[in-house]
């Protein structure tokens, strides 16, 4: 990373990661290890699901005992959302972004970014990956804060989880 904002930016969400972890496996941060599933998401040997999404300062971690995803996108002007959108998302979210302008148009687009990729890293594919089902993944979006929108997905739809928020800032 050639900027040293994204550098210590990327750290502290890894740093608070771990510790967020740690918690939960009663052992230090640092001796928490990661393997990689075939389609490059981190999980634990013996452990709870878990998921990392950060953008600029601002970081969110999920944990569960099922697959769980997130992701967290800064509010901002998308200058070729339907051109994005007709790449990654679904013919509805098209639709939906086609009859809206302005920062209803952003807004839209970040919603349905947002869910399509917490869905994706909830059962371990990449953004560009094979399109997963999302009949079989529940989802939940939110504000962490106003100027951020975000989405959180879990593997069983009808289990909704038990949620508590804590956000973490570099």
């Amino acid at each position: 990373m050639l900027r040293e904002d994204s550098r210590r930016n990327w750290l502290c969400a890894r740093v608070g990661l771990k510790r967020v972890l740690a918690g939960y496996l009663g052992t230090r941060p640092e001796l928490i290890r990661f393997t990689v599933m075939a389609g490059g998401k981190p999980r634990l040997s013996n452990g709870p699901s878990f998921n990392l999404s950060h953008t600029g300062p601002l970081s969110l971690v999920a944990v569960s005992h099922q697959p769980v995803g997130i992701d967290v996108e800064r509010r901002r002007t998308i200058p070729r959302a339907l051109a994005i959108a007709q790449r990654v998302l679904g013919a509805d979210d098209i639709a939906h972004l086609q009859a809206l302008t302005g920062t209803a148009r952003d807004d839209a687009f970040l919603h349905a970014w947002t869910g399509m990729e917490a869905s994706q890293k909830c059962l371990g594919e990449g953004v560009f990956g094979r399109r997963i089902d999302t009949s079989r993944i529940g989802k939940q979006w939110f504000s962490p804060d106003p100027t951020h929108i975000a989405a959180l997905a879990w593997e069983k739809p009808e289990a909704t989880p038990v949620t508590q928020w804590l956000t973490f800032r570099s």
